[in-house]
């Protein structure tokens, strides 16, 4: 059986969910696609200096999804989430002031470990969260939710940025870091009684 588009916004805690990722992918999007365009406009960096810290951040990311994997055996879900967000933030914190191209290298890498586990440990949660019933169906609008949230951030940022400056995308990201974070514990809170009732 499918929920109805009404029925998966009535379940409890789902919009929380989806603008948890909606708020990890701006973050994501918007470093990943930008944040060369960040080190040559505000960090006066070479283009392939700029490239390689990028390359840094996804490689990251691919660290900390495989670390995330063998861990996971002995973390919940929801551990792995607020470790990852927490090691984000020394990177972001060193993304925000000047820095040579070891220090932006690292900041990449670093913050890209972090979020590497958000992702599909977020996704990995909705059966926990809402029931195994419609998990594919929550699934669907966790990652549709999310990606359409991601991209208009990351499109919105470009104008943001020809306005104010490349400079203010490392206080963006630590705003939105620091939402995933908030919003995530929000969900954890609210999903804690849909756990209660289908145990019972």
């Amino acid at each position: 059986p499918k929920l109805t588009l009404k029925a998966i916004f009535k379940t409890r805690g789902v919009l929380w969910g989806i603008l948890t990722l909606g708020a990890y992918c701006a973050a994501e999007f918007t470093l990943g696609t930008w944040g060369a365009s960040f080190l040559v406009n505000a960090r006066g960096f070479s283009e392939d200096g700029a490239a390689l810290a990028v390359s840094a951040f996804f490689g990251g990311i691919m660290i900390g999804r495989f670390i995330a994997g063998i861990a996971a055996v002995k973390l919940s879900d929801n551990t792995l989430i607020r470790i990852g967000l927490i090691l984000v933030i020394p990177g972001l914190i060193l993304l925000a002031v000047p820095m040579g191209m070891e220090g932006a290298v690292a900041a990449f890498m670093i913050i890209g470990a972090g979020m590497g586990p958000v992702f599909p440990s977020v996704l990995h949660t909705v059966p926990a969260r809402f029931g195994a019933r419609f998990a594919a169906d929550i699934t669907g609008y966790h990652m549709g939710g999310a990606y359409v949230a991601g991209f208009a951030v990351q499109f919105a940022f470009g104008f943001v940025a020809a306005e104010l400056g490349y400079a203010f995308m490392s206080y963006m990201l630590i705003f939105f870091i620091a939402l995933t974070f908030v919003l995530n514990e929000v969900t954890i809170r609210v999903t804690s009684k849909n756990k209660a009732e289908n145990n019972g």
